[in-house]
């Protein structure tokens, strides 16, 4: 029989061993990559129900996650909502990471064991703007080797060039973010040998649809050859989107075969959506001989109709629900504090999202977005108010619009409402006076990163936003 000082030794053994296990290191948190695939609207996804076969990738790796049905950018083009999507912090025209007081997400990551790395196609966001924080690799085409983009990286030499820096990720968890030019104009019609076939919708039907928008006076002016034009470039926005789905699956491919898809939380969004020739072109916007028939509105910007603000969502990872599609409305405020929480990371301190729930039933919450000219309040999902913003003119030129998203989702018959108009309105108003900041000008370098995406016309702006200064 054992001496009971030699029993007592092995219980404090044991005790030693079961303390030393308990203190070893937390578990590893779970990576992140976050793809935003660059003017992609949600409804020409075949993800989201768009009749063109141009997202088999995404729908088959989304049955292993997340899809949020309604997810809206704050603003309709790529500075301020990628300022808000990676901090989480509202912002009105004090747009990128210059300043010290607003955290981007990388940065954060990176104070809490990330390695973080990035592959950018968008020249806007240059690290000289602060865009790089937090990133040990920032690699970006900052355009200068093309006047129009068109020669810019195509989303699947984005994807390479970041599986080619996770090859040498090392142990630490890490952070991915690939900003995929596929599908910003201009529009260049992409084929994949066996794969599907994106042609023109050319209808007697549709060519009446699109002249009816414009006055009966100037219906005229849409000829066979400009409508086929419109149907041709509505085509290759198909088809580019196809070609970001593509380069994804490589993504995919790789993150299985790496044994990483359990550990890691993939997110893929938008920074906007894009207009399509489906309304009449703003008096701002006309004259400028950036699109293809001027007369009808094409690109992004200057106007927050819904087509330029809802954008797509996914989520895949740990602590994300498999085979759902959530109801709950999203914005891309609401991806730093969802991904946070998810990565069981301390949150950035202030944030003016929140974290999603996909399982949670709904209220649609209060809703701005805004750009140059023109700002937009949503209330409850329903009504949305137009207003001009800034100086005079603007809101001379854009006087308040009002829409019942319920009945019109479409934005096409805004309604009569006084009582309603001047509520909102004056809430409208007051967000926008509260919210205000002071803007950081552009240098020639972002103003020609401009120009050449079509931001900026004869009446060039000069500060993040594009904004000019506030006129009684």
């Amino acid at each position: 029989m054992p001496r009971l000082g030699s029993l007592a030794l092995r219980f404090a053994l044991c005790a030693l061993l079961v303390g030393l296990a308990c203190s070893r290191a937390p578990a590893k948190r779970p990576n992140l990559v976050l793809v935003v695939i660059d003017t992609l609207r949600a409804d020409r996804m075949a993800l989201y129900g768009h009749d063109q076969p141009n997202t088999p990738a995404l729908e088959a790796w989304a049955k292993g996650g997340t899809v949020w049905d309604t997810c809206y950018a704050p603003a309709p083009w790529t500075v301020p909502s990628m300022s808000m999507l990676m901090s989480g912090r509202q912002v009105m025209r004090r747009v990128g990471f210059s300043d010290a007081d607003r955290v981007p997400l990388a940065e954060h990551l990176a104070k809490h064991g990330y390695r973080c790395g990035a592959v950018v196609a968008n020249a806007l966001l240059r690290a000289q703007n602060g865009w790089n924080r937090g990133f040990e690799s920032y690699v970006q085409d900052d355009g200068t080797r093309q006047k129009t983009f068109d020669d810019g990286w195509p989303g699947a030499e984005v994807v390479a060039k970041g599986l080619q820096w996770l090859d040498g990720r090392g142990e630490q968890p890490f952070f991915l973010y690939l900003h995929l030019l596929d599908p910003h104009h201009p529009y260049k019609p992409y084929a994949q040998p066996g794969g599907p076939e994106f042609k023109p919708k050319r209808t007697i039907e549709r060519r009446e649809r699109f002249r009816s928008i414009l006055p009966e006076a100037r219906r005229a002016q849409l000829s066979d050859d400009a409508y086929l034009g419109i149907e041709q470039r509505i085509a290759a926005y198909d088809s580019e989107i196809f070609e970001a789905d593509q380069a994804l699956a490589q993504l995919f491919a790789y993150l299985d075969k790496a044994n990483l898809s359990e550990d890691t939380l993939v997110v893929v969004t938008s920074d906007h959506g894009e207009c399509l020739w489906e309304r009449e072109a703003p008096k701002t916007q006309r004259g400028r001989g950036l699109s293809h028939f001027p007369q009808l509105f094409s690109g992004h910007g200057e106007v927050v109709y819904e087509e330029l603000l809802r954008v797509p969502l996914l989520m895949r990872g740990p602590g994300v629900p498999a085979g759902a599609r959530a109801k709950q409305h999203a914005s891309l405020l609401d991806i730093v504090p969802t991904v946070l929480s998810l990565l069981d990371v301390p949150t950035l301190g202030r944030s003016d999202g929140r974290v999603l729930d996909p399982r949670a039933a709904d209220v649609p919450p209060e809703r701005v977005a805004y750009f140059t000219h023109t700002c937009a309040l949503t209330e409850n999902g329903r009504w949305k108010l137009h207003l001009g913003k800034g100086r005079r003119e603007a809101k001379e030129l854009f006087p308040p619009e009002l829409y019942d998203l319920v009945s019109d989702p479409h934005e096409r018959a805004p309604i009569a409402d006084p009582a309603r108009i001047s509520a909102m309105q004056a809430r409208l108003e007051q967000w926008m006076v509260e919210w205000d900041d002071k803007a950081a000008p552009l240098n020639e370098q972002d103003r020609a990163a401009m120009r050449a995406l079509g931001y900026l016309g004869q009446d060039e702006r000069g500060d993040g936003m594009g904004a000019e200064p506030d006129e009684d």
